[in-house]
């Protein structure tokens, strides 16, 4: 945990997070991307690694973290929130995590 706050301090001081109508994605220097929910003000972090995804209330609290079970090699290439889920292509496989536990509501190999 203490890893992923010390990314947050990071990516804070690093990336410019703009607020829209929508969830918004930025990447900084260390390809680090992230999604901020604009109804529950939830950020959602691509780890710099690609490999894993963790949400972040707006006070700062770890809410949970994902990686693709069994495969430690398998990169997140591109994740995006849509109607309470959030849908990440990790190339070979696909999964959309529920976006409030962060549980897998659908997997499949593409």
């Amino acid at each position: 945990m203490r890893k992923y706050l010390s990314s947050l301090s990071l990516l804070l001081l690093t990336s410019t997070v703009v607020f829209s109508d929508g969830p918004v994605a930025t990447q900084n220097s260390s390809a680090s991307r992230t999604l901020q929910d604009p109804k529950t003000k939830i950020i959602y972090y691509l780890e710099s690694d690609q490999r894993h995804i963790a949400a972040i209330s707006p006070k700062g609290k770890l809410l949970w973290c994902f990686e693709f079970p069994g495969n430690q090699h398998l990169h997140i290439n591109s994740f995006e929130l849509q109607s309470g889920g959030i849908v990440v292509d990790g190339g070979v496989v696909g999964a959309t995590l529920d976006a409030k536990t962060g549980a897998i509501m659908f997997i499949s190999e593409l």
